[in-house]
């Protein structure tokens, strides 16, 4: 690492230069310092720390979603020096339930899911698949009103979340249900 004084080219610089150097400005002290970028680590992470990545990463998509949405933005109570982005990960992480398990709730408010969901289509493909038991994808594409490819990928998508489960046919005798329903 190298810190920069008075340079005037980079004075204040911050960010990548390609893949290889990260400027980093340091306001406290005025000073610049240049670094290589961090490598991945080699190491694989533990069961626990990619469970905690991922909900993680489900948290910033339900902050993102609470700043969209004013009237929720204005439901989180805000330490000072906070921001409403900061609660809403602060809030999700504190929960102990992941997204998917917030989901396959039927106490849950649909309307309050984040709208990352390929919107509001596979929402209506939870709460079908939670009035009948399940849902095919010929259900899908005409309760969503899309195409047979869109279907799914949306319905593959709500499978990779672990929300749903696929019947493990294939073609038109296909189904899915929530994951920890009675239906087989």
């Amino acid at each position: 690492m190298a810190i920069i004084n008075d340079n005037y080219v980079i004075k204040g610089a911050s960010g990548k230069i390609g893949k290889d150097h990260v400027f980093r400005n340091y306001r406290k002290t005025g000073k610049t310092a240049i670094t290589k970028s961090p490598r991945p680590s080699r190491f694989k992470a533990s069961k626990k720390q990619a469970s905690r990545r991922n909900k993680f990463s489900e948290a910033v998509k339900y902050a993102q979603d609470v700043i969209k949405d004013p009237a929720r933005a204005k439901s989180f109570k805000i330490k000072k020096h906070q921001s409403v982005y900061g609660a809403a990960i602060a809030a999700f992480m504190a929960d102990k339930r992941t997204l998917s398990t917030i989901l396959k709730d039927p106490k849950y408010n649909i309307k309050e899911l984040p709208t990352d969901l390929k919107i509001r289509r596979q929402q209506k493909a939870i709460v079908y698949a939670r009035k009948t038991g399940s849902i095919s994808n010929a259900e899908y594409q005409r309760l969503a009103k899309v195409s047979k490819p869109t279907a799914t990928r949306d319905l593959t998508d709500l499978v990779k979340r672990k929300i749903l489960k696929s019947s493990g046919t294939a073609g038109a005798g296909a189904y899915y249900t929530i994951i920890g329903s009675a239906k087989k």
